[in-house]
């Protein structure tokens, strides 16, 4: 029987989405590195933009 009664209700099949969807991301969501690393270049460049649309003194 598992950890079910006879019938799964929606609840039930929701909360194991959600389980899934954290799992998933866990797993391929690499946004986070992504940011962090996105912020160190940042910080390597004192906050200066990488690149300039227009000329800069700086």
């Amino acid at each position: 029987m598992g950890s079910h009664e006879d019938v799964l209700r929606i609840p039930d099949v929701l909360e194991g989405v959600e389980f899934l969807d954290h799992a998933l991301s866990l797993i391929y969501d690499t946004s986070r590195n992504d940011m962090k690393k996105r912020a160190s270049e940042v910080t390597a460049r004192q906050g200066r933009p990488g690149t300039f649309s227009v000329k800069v003194p700086f």
